[in-house]
């Protein structure tokens, strides 16, 4: 196992710099040869460092979304982020798997990153260029490319963090459940609390004077700097280069694993909801909700209710986890049930202009706030504990992007988004599907012949 960078012998700056760099190039740092992570890889030191810095870039890359539609206009961002979440998904079934296992988790992530900020850097660009033919086609190209890098960087960030969990409880001596739901609420809580903080940032810029344009390019140059920590010192944010698999030659067997692992265990499809309700509810806000916002409040009023969803889901995450510690995963489903259904019963109940108030605005991002802690924190811990030792545990964990994305995607090219009461009874249809269906998947049995699962 090698030192620590910083612990390398140098005697000057530059000849530590060079070290530093000859290091990753050459491939020091990796994982035990059995491919389970190093000790000094499994701390929540590491894992709290790792999710600082994931929250900043995610934080920059979904702030920049929001504002698809007041730089591009309506019709141009429902199509880019239409294809950002097609490419997400079927980036998800055909080859993120693979990726993550040939690269390894952190050039996986890296290569998320780099999709997220290039996507960022190409709503600037259409500013830049003043719209046309040509600045139309560099944002859906970013945006087709995010969606394959952001396939990757979650399929790597949910492998990581199942093994990073299960290492930290193997060298800690505690039970693998506990650390688990640790690693998961840790993420949850600090990712989106870095993401609020970069929203809050361009409320106070954009109250203060700044135009949008310059925002963005202020988000593009943060997300550069998130990610040149990632790599600088992979090791402080516990991150191994890892023992390479064996690359796949058809691009078809990740979809085979995510079907087959439908067929071999139905629990997977009575679970569904949970992604495919987060996905849909997501795509509805930054589709229809923020472009109404931005046009009747402007465009500081779009961050600041943001920022209300991301500070409710950090809060959220809090709350979840000690519910889930005393009821078990019931009571986050429980509260799943009654936010998406109170959202939807708004959405019906109220006209747009009293959709609009303060009030209601406040409580419409609250409630999705509410949504994605579920989504982030709950049903990750959920899906780890139901297919932990399965034979289809990685891809189960894989499935959770491809609902999600699918979801996004269809809410993205349908009408769904021009129709506020055939998004609210959506809303209120998922509800009950969440609730049936976690019900039906605690009462099914496991597979009977479970085999050995690197990611359970």
């Amino acid at each position: 196992m090698p030192p620590p960078l910083r612990a390398c012998p140098v005697r000057s700056i530059a000849s530590g710099f060079f070290a530093h760099i000859s290091l990753v190039i050459d491939g020091l740092i990796r994982c035990d040869d059995d491919g389970a992570l190093p000790a000094y890889a499994t701390t929540r030191r590491t894992w709290i460092m790792f999710c600082v810095t994931f929250g900043v870039l995610h934080g920059c890359a979904v702030t920049s979304m929001v504002y698809a539609s007041s730089l591009q206009g309506k019709d141009l961002s429902s199509a880019s982020l239409g294809a950002f979440f097609a490419a997400y998904t079927t980036a998800a079934l055909f080859v993120a798997t693979d990726v993550v296992r040939r690269v390894g988790v952190l050039y996986a992530l890296l290569t998320g990153f780099c999709g997220y900020v290039l996507l960022a850097a190409s709503y600037l660009s259409y500013e830049i260029l003043g719209g046309g033919a040509v600045a139309d086609a560099v944002v859906l190209v970013a945006s087709v490319g995010a969606g394959v890098g952001g396939a990757t960087l979650w399929v790597g960030q949910t492998q990581h963090y199942a093994q990073a969990s299960a290492a930290h409880a193997d060298v800690q001596q505690i039970p693998a459940k506990e650390a688990s739901a640790d690693f998961a609420t840790l993420f949850a809580v600090i990712y989106v609390a870095m993401e609020a903080c970069v929203k809050v940032a361009t409320a106070v810029a954009l109250g203060l004077g700044a135009t949008l344009e310059g925002a963005t390019a202020g988000l593009v140059g943060v997300g550069a700097c998130a990610t040149a920590f990632f790599v600088h010192d992979p090791l402080e944010l516990g991150l191994a280069r890892g023992a390479r698999g064996k690359p796949s030659s058809d691009v078809g067997k990740s979809l085979r694993a995510v079907a087959l692992a439908h067929v071999a265990d139905p629990r997977l499809w009575l679970l569904a909801p949970l992604p495919l309700g987060f996905g849909f509810s997501s795509a509805l806000f930054t589709d229809w909700v923020d472009g109404l916002v931005d046009e009747k409040r402007g465009a500081a009023a779009v961050a600041v209710c943001s920022t209300v969803t991301t500070v409710t889901a950090g809060l959220a995450a809090i709350v979840l986890a000690g519910a889930a510690r005393k009821g078990g995963p019931r009571a986050p489903v429980a509260v799943a049930f009654s936010s998406y259904a109170v959202l939807g019963v708004c959405l019906c109940a109220h006209s747009t202009a009293d959709l609009m108030a303060w009030r209601q605005l406040v409580l419409l991002f609250a409630l999705q706030g509410v949504n994605r802690a579920v989504f982030e924190n709950s049903t990750k811990h959920i899906y780890v504990e139901f297919f932990r030792g399965t034979p289809c545990a990685a891809a189960a964990l894989a499935s959770i992007y491809v609902h999600s994305g699918f979801a996004s995607t269809i809410t993205y090219f349908t009408l769904f988004a021009e129709n506020k009461g055939l998004g609210g009874a959506t809303l209120i249809a998922f509800a009950a599907l969440i609730a049936f269906g976690f019900a039906a998947a605690e009462t099914r049995p496991r597979p009977p012949k479970p085999l050995d699962d690197p990611y359970s």
